[in-house]
């Protein structure tokens, strides 16, 4: 998007080639404000010719637009001799308009409040006692509010600047052209940060867009901000971009979302539910760090994030994402902080992945899945490499019965304390091995606590792609409804001395392909039950799934590493046993000392 900032020197504003229209006789009060005359073209900004230096902008000044009429300005200067620090409050009678327009009437110009030689405050655009209506208008192509100023000027520093628009009054930008953006900027990123605060409506025409450079936004609750698409920030620059949301936003084009991108900036969302609910949120800056707050509680309907962007849910918060019309509308490359809720309202095919949650924690929150397909989608999925970390209680969890909660492409779920996943359904899906392991899809619990419910357990191989989970326990005892295996497909279960059992072994449904290994790290016997019947177990670890085109294998390592590949069985309590993991009684190994020492003894009678 094109950034839009119009400097004039010194000397060009020293001696300016065209008239003054000045306003010397502003009130401090609104009684007796005068009017802005139609025809106004250059402003001169006297307030009243009091030298405001002794007020630091602490007095209004005012002036009117009469109504049912326009008033038009090109530029607006603020006086050495009076108005430098005070601010303009120009009130607006029914019906009214304030048309600003930029210097020259050409592309590319926009309209300059602070001038670099003078510091002036805030411009405020209010409704006049009575008046129910009123406009401001930008028109020509390219115009904005350029709020910049030299940082060396008196105060520049710790002077507050900036413009609102009142209630009831509708800010507009006739004049912009279709790919356009109606841009506020502040070309001074080392003074204090301008602010534009929206307390009545702002609506932008199909196609047209809202750039804030390095500017605090305040949108009130009761105000309604109509256009396409927002850009916070600038990429390659230094400077604070923040926007505050509070009230409605929605596209000019009918049916479309607005898209706000974050390039450096950050959002804010302190609103109630209708605030960004048809708006996708992007933030693809890999220069400048960017961010979503919610503070209260939003919805959105999609989130795209790059590297530097972190989304953050504080505590007692709440975000909902999608409007259950579409899948895969969350990719987090960034970060998250889940304190509140994190709520995912998504529709998705049959083993479909709807979201990608990135690194994300869940500090003490919750992040849920309420909605999908019917048709055994993939939720809250960690993939790509990325942790998804619960603590301090979190919850992850999937409402709907038929669902899964997805670990895939290397990705890690690491479920810590008293944290929970509520899911009936897990998958691990579609994670290339290599000999590093660090493409695994792992899933970490620290207890069985951590399970509310004995969830069944899909490896899902993707085509000839092999998925290697890795499931690790940390010593407890552990419930798992079935174990399903899929296409080329194989998971690892670190015990760590646990105890761990599954309702059932099988191929996915009972009737899919699958060429799988069952893999235990750790094993000990009487550890672990897999619900199956004996005689579908060969010595050398073969399961018989009676089904064509299946394959599964168990194989496993001892605590010492020793390799279990022959000697499987279940024994009479249902335990997966191996005759390589028998580890002799205290008596039994007297026993067997003893017997070594004889047959030493006998040797050495030969001897």
């Amino acid at each position: 998007m094109k950034k839009l900032i119009v400097l004039f020197s010194a000397a060009a504003m020293a001696a300016p080639a065209f008239a003054w229209y000045e306003i010397k006789n502003a009130t401090d009060t609104p009684d007796n404000a005068p009017y802005i005359t139609p025809a106004a073209d250059d402003i001169l900004w006297k307030a009243n010719e009091v030298n405001g230096t002794e007020e630091r902008g602490l007095k209004d000044y005012y002036v009117k637009v009469a109504a049912n009429t326009t008033a038009a300005f090109k530029r607006l200067y603020a006086s050495g001799g009076g108005g430098q620090f005070n601010n303009m409050v120009t009130l607006l009678e029914e019906g009214s308009t304030l048309r600003l327009t930029n210097q020259k009437g050409n592309s590319g110009d926009s309209f300059i409040f602070n001038e670099t030689s003078n510091v002036m405050l805030i411009y405020k655009f209010k409704l006049a006692d009575g008046a129910t209506s009123a406009t401001v208008d930008f028109s020509n192509a390219d115009s904005g509010f350029n709020m910049g100023y030299s940082s060396t000027a008196t105060g520049a520093t710790t002077i507050d600047r900036g413009f609102e628009v009142g209630e009831g009054v509708n800010l507009t930008a006739s004049g912009l052209a279709s790919g356009k953006n109606f841009v506020v900027t502040n070309s001074s990123v080392g003074s204090k940060t301008p602010f534009f605060n929206l307390n009545g409506n702002m609506t932008l025409a199909e196609g047209v867009g809202m750039q804030l450079n390095f500017v605090k936004f305040t949108q009130d609750a009761n105000s309604v901000l109509v256009a396409d698409r927002i850009l916070l920030g600038a990429l390659g620059s230094a400077g604070i971009t923040e926007a505050t949301f509070n009230g409605a936003v929605n596209a000019a084009t009918a049916g479309a979302n607005t898209q706000i991108q974050l390039a450096g900036g950050s959002v804010n969302l302190t609103s109630n539910e209708t605030a960004l609910a048809k708006s996708g949120i992007s933030g693809g800056s890999t220069d400048r760090d960017s961010a979503l707050n919610i503070v209260n509680y939003a919805k959105v309907f999609s989130y795209t994030a790059g590297s530097r962007t972190t989304l953050n849910v504080l505590d007692g918060a709440k975000l909902v994402i999608g409007d259950g019309s579409q899948n895969h509308i969350f990719n987090n490359g960034g970060t998250a902080t889940v304190k509140g809720t994190l709520e995912f309202n998504l529709t998705g095919g049959q083993h479909g992945v709807t979201n990608a949650l990135g690194n994300m924690t869940v500090d003490g929150g919750t992040v849920v899945a309420t909605s999908g397909s019917g048709s055994s989608a993939y939720v809250l999925a960690a993939t790509a490499g990325k942790t998804v970390t619960l603590k301090n209680g979190a919850k992850a969890k999937v409402t709907t019965a038929t669902d899964f909660l997805c670990i895939s492409l290397g990705g890690t779920f690491d479920v810590q304390d008293t944290s929970k996943i509520d899911t009936s359904k897990i998958v691990f899906y579609n994670s290339n091995d290599d000999s590093s392991g660090t493409s695994r899809a792992v899933l970490k619990l620290a207890s069985g606590a951590n399970l509310t419910s004995k969830a069944d357990i899909l490896v899902n191989g993707k085509g000839a792609l092999l998925t290697t989970a890795r499931l690790e326990l940390a010593k407890d005892s552990y419930e798992f409804g079935m174990l399903e295996f899929l296409r080329v497909s194989n998971i690892e279960i670190v015990l760590n001395g646990s105890s761990i059992s599954f309702t059932d072994v099988r191929s996915y449904s009972g009737s899919r392909d699958c060429d799988s290994n069952l893999i235990f790290t750790d094993f000990e016997n009487g550890l672990v039950k897999l619900g199956i019947n004996e005689s579908i177990l060969a010595a050398d670890g073969t399961i018989s799934l009676g089904v064509a085109n299946t394959s599964l294998k168990i194989s496993g390592l001892t605590k010492d590493g020793k390799a279990l590949n022959d000697g499987w069985s279940i024994d009479s309590n249902g335990y997966l046993f191996n005759l390589g993991a028998v580890v002799p009684e205290p008596a039994e190994w007297a026993a067997i000392f003893g017997a070594l020492a004889l047959a030493f003894a006998a040797y050495r009678r030969r001897k």
